[in-house]
């Protein structure tokens, strides 16, 4: 009795350690932090005899147990395992998913910040071809000021020429028109000289005839005496007075010159009232030969 007892004791404390161990085991093998209660020692009930079937039967219990809660264990485990994998890959997933998403707005703000710079190339160039089309424009409307100015002085010495011109040309038609009236006047007065001129040679030639007409022959006087008479006259040929102013030497032919002169009057002097006006006073040598 005693030895069963004692073999009794050896093997509960078998069955214990070894309940200890899977508890240890089922705890390393699993990542569960919780603590689980370990399963309840059966109380060794300390009996002076007990029967092998019994305990055989007990152990057997013991083992059954032990296997379920094994199995339990596994179970759990491969669920928990499945479950962190299923996490795992989740979490891959979702590493996926934000490095996809990094790398979308990572491309994002490069195009963005390549965006950036070209539109700021763009606006410098353009700013650029503002400032060269400004300064074109500033350069033509230079240009055209200067041909505006250019064509302005054109244009007004070409109106001061064509003032000096029409002046120069007036004034050559002006000194043509006078020079043209001075030599028609010259003409004029020429011919009215000459014309004059024969109108008084022929007046002198009819007053000489009509005074010789008129002309007594002293009685007693030689040939060949000549005395040069000046003549008064007034309006109409009218003698006004006659009066020997170059003697022929003999008194009685210079007196009988005198009344011949006074016996013609009126003279035929010209009926132009100027060339008459030389014949208001005029001398004429008489010969009555």
């Amino acid at each position: 009795m005693f030895d069963f007892y004692r073999n009794f004791k050896s093997l509960s404390y078998s069955v214990l350690l070894h309940v200890l161990i899977l508890g240890v085991f089922t705890v390393s093998l699993s990542s569960d932090p919780v603590v689980r209660p370990m399963p309840a020692v059966p109380e060794i009930i300390q009996a002076e005899a007990l029967d092998e079937a019994q305990v055989l039967q007990e152990v057997e219990r013991l083992k059954e147990n032990e296997n379920k809660q094994r199995a339990a264990e596994k179970s759990r485990k491969r669920a928990l395992e499945k479950k962190l994998r299923a996490e795992e890959k989740k979490l891959k997933l979702l590493k996926k998913e934000r490095l996809k998403e990094e790398k979308r707005i990572k491309d994002q703000q490069s195009k963005s910040a390549k965006a950036t710079e070209k539109e700021k190339k763009a606006l410098a160039a353009l700013k650029k071809q503002k400032q060269k089309a400004l300064r074109e424009k500033a350069a033509l409307k230079k240009s055209q000021d200067k041909q505006k100015a250019a064509l302005a002085k054109l244009k007004k010495e070409k109106v001061a020429l064509e003032r000096k011109k029409k002046a120069a040309e007036v004034k050559r038609k002006a000194k043509a028109e006078a020079k043209r009236k001075a030599a028609e006047a010259k003409r004029k007065r020429i011919a009215r000289q000459k014309y004059e001129e024969s109108e008084i040679t022929r007046a002198m030639i009819r007053i000489e005839r009509q005074v010789k007409r008129n002309w007594t022959r002293p009685s007693a006087i030689s040939n060949g005496l000549t005395c040069t008479i000046r003549v008064q006259l007034i309006a109409g040929g009218q003698v006004k007075s006659a009066q020997v102013i170059e003697s022929s030497g003999n008194a009685i032919f210079d007196r009988s010159a005198e009344n011949a002169v006074r016996k013609a009057s009126p003279l035929p002097v010209p009926t132009d009232p100027l060339i008459f006006q030389k014949f208001r006073v005029f001398s004429f040598i008489f010969n009555p030969q």
